[in-house]
């Protein structure tokens, strides 16, 4: 067994739109030394966005925080912790946004003139836009993170007469996503097998070697041929303007290898618009920027030749075929180093609970392995029977 990885990640930690936060261990808050060390990702809010910035900047972040519709919780990091200030890329008095699931989503190098101005902008163009500043914002911020697993937001109820009379803490009821971010594709797949049901595709790879598993509900693009001489929408713009944050964009292209569907320009925006990543039928390009951006493309190849004159949108948010399986928009995705699996929506909670009891005898099993029972008894079916389907 080798000593050292013979190809090691040459890992940068940033602060970069779209990059992960890195984890530093901080020993100081605003009320002095820390008795236990935390770590920056521990810090991060799963039910709102988080701010962090430093002494300088507390003051004015702390204002345009609270002076905020949406929910954003503020960190203060002391100066004294100096490993922060070496990787946070920002200046005295500067900011950074932070997604619930730990992803960078915008920044401020410095303190700005009025920086609650400066975070409603940034928070408008995460979110979406589409509304104005006097606009009530809880709605669309409810669209726009309603599949980031594990998130709990307040929706406003309104009266019979529209004004607000009462603000509930609703669940996001998509635990789904949170139990299928547990499993990896091979346990989804058997799931789907024993209840024989397509949805396991083969061809489709991890086109860099991203570091986590993908997983959320499907935003579904068709590109094909140009059908009229006529204006066409580019593929996938439109679908990712659309997403909510944890989609996967799925583009249909009928495996072609000649020709890119996906490309720097839309990495760049469906990571900015909070996507978890993107499966494609065919190919992409420019996955180096993907790369740099963090970002998750799965696919048949990567190659050079542009889609521009070749192939366009030919439909977005209905049902795809892909990789000989039909996807409907809304059906689940889970995407890892084994590949791409879809599981309809209408059957997620039997696929779900099929495949944790696979992974729990899968784990009897090595437990079995590790302490010294031969293999050939382990995995016969009377020492760890078959995982069946319970019948409903």
């Amino acid at each position: 067994m080798p000593t050292e990885d013979p190809s090691p990640i040459d890992y940068r930690p940033s602060t970069l739109p779209g990059r992960h936060l890195p984890h530093v261990w901080l020993t100081h808050s605003e009320s002095g030394t820390a008795e236990t060390p935390v770590s920056t990702l521990d810090l991060v809010s799963t039910t709102s966005f988080t701010l962090f910035t430093d002494a300088a900047g507390a003051e004015g972040w702390r204002a345009a925080a609270a002076a905020q519709a949406w929910p954003v919780r503020l960190i203060v990091v002391s100066d004294d912790d100096r490993e922060w200030a070496e990787v946070r890329d920002v200046g005295a008095g500067g900011a950074i946004l932070v997604r619930p699931d730990r992803k960078v989503a915008w920044r401020s190098a410095t303190r700005p003139a009025d920086p609650a101005e400066a975070l409603t902008g940034a928070l408008q163009a995460i979110l979406g836009g589409g509304f104005a500043l006097d606009d009530d914002p809880a709605e669309p911020f409810l669209e726009r993170i309603r599949n980031a697993a594990g998130l709990l937001v307040r929706r406003p109820r309104t009266g019979e007469r529209g004004e607000e009379d009462v603000s509930e803490d609703v669940e996001q009821t998509d635990e789904a996503i949170r139990r299928l971010g547990r499993l990896d594709a091979c346990a989804v797949s058997d799931a789907l097998d024993t209840l024989e049901l397509p949805g396991a595709t083969t061809g489709i790879r991890a086109l860099w070697a991203a570091p986590e598993r993908v997983v959320g509900r499907a935003r579904t693009v068709t590109a094909g041929r140009r059908q009229s001489d006529g204006p066409a929408d580019h593929i996938a713009a439109s679908a990712i303007d659309a997403a909510g944050v944890g989609d996967v964009l799925v583009i249909a292209n009928g495996g072609r290898l000649d020709v890119s569907c996906f490309g720097g320009l839309l990495t760049l925006a469906a990571s900015t618009r909070g996507l978890a990543g993107v499966v494609i039928d065919g190919a992409c390009r420019d996955i180096a920027e993907s790369e740099e951006l963090e970002f998750p493309v799965f696919g048949r190849a990567v190659v050079p030749v542009s889609a521009r004159g070749r192939v366009v949108q030919i439909a977005m948010g209905e049902p795809v075929f892909f990789a000989d399986v039909t996807v409907t928009q809304g059906d689940y995705v889970i995407a890892d180093s084994n590949g791409v699996v879809f599981v309809p929506a209408s059957r997620i909670d039997d696929v779900l609970e099929l495949a944790e009891r696979i992974v729990e005898r899968e784990a009897g099993m090595a437990e079995a392995v590790r302490a010294g029972q031969p293999v050939a008894e382990v995995m016969h079916d009377s020492r760890f029977p078959t995982v069946q389907a319970v019948a409903r």
